[in-house]
């Protein structure tokens, strides 16, 4: 009888074990890219250009140290802000 109590004992302790670790684990992440800012965008605006324009975008974005989006983003609110408070 000790021996089968001592066995239970040893399987509990392991379950316990293995529980506080369980529960102890940070939660499982999602799959895909977490969104960058404080709020996930979920708008698009289509815009077409040429490649010239597109490249200079770019460069100009990178020269910002901002990625394409970020950039376009930026330089938009900043032109509605400047003509609303034109207005």
């Amino acid at each position: 009888m000790y021996a089968h109590y001592s066995r239970l004992q040893g399987v509990a302790l392991e379950i316990l074990e293995n529980c506080a670790y369980i529960f102890g684990m940070e939660p499982k992440r999602t799959r895909g890219r977490p969104p960058k800012g404080e709020r996930a965008q979920e708008a698009r605006l289509y815009l077409r250009t040429d490649e010239t324009e597109k490249r200079s975008y770019e460069k100009a974005a990178e020269i910002a140290g901002l990625d394409l989006s970020e950039w376009v983003r930026a330089r938009l609110n900043a032109a509605a802000r400047r003509e609303i408070n034109r207005a």
